[in-house]
């Protein structure tokens, strides 16, 4: 996992899935690997080695607007009754 790592400079953005993938691609190289079972397993060693981390996550609400500037004027007042139909259409 380190020589994938250290590859590229890119590569420092592998998450689990990307570097398990990676590591089936060398091994069906026919590069000395050791044989991974699964994505969890990969992720429990990137956690061990240190290659793995949070992402910062982004507050969802900055983009609310506020609650008293979405409301508009009421032109029927609530009233949807009307004396003949489509008066107030």
């Amino acid at each position: 996992m380190m020589t994938i790592h250290n590859e590229d400079k890119w590569n420092d953005m592998y998450g689990r899935g990307r570097m398990y993938i990676a590591l089936q691609l060398k091994r069906q190289a026919g590069e000395p690997t050791v044989h991974i079972p699964s994505e969890s397993t990969v992720r429990k060693v990137m956690e061990q080695v240190g290659l793995i981390h949070k992402p910062n996550r982004k507050p969802n609400g900055i983009t609310k607007a506020d609650r008293e500037a979405r409301k508009s004027y009421d032109l029927l007042k609530r009233d949807f009754s009307a004396d003949k139909p489509l008066k107030r259409l």
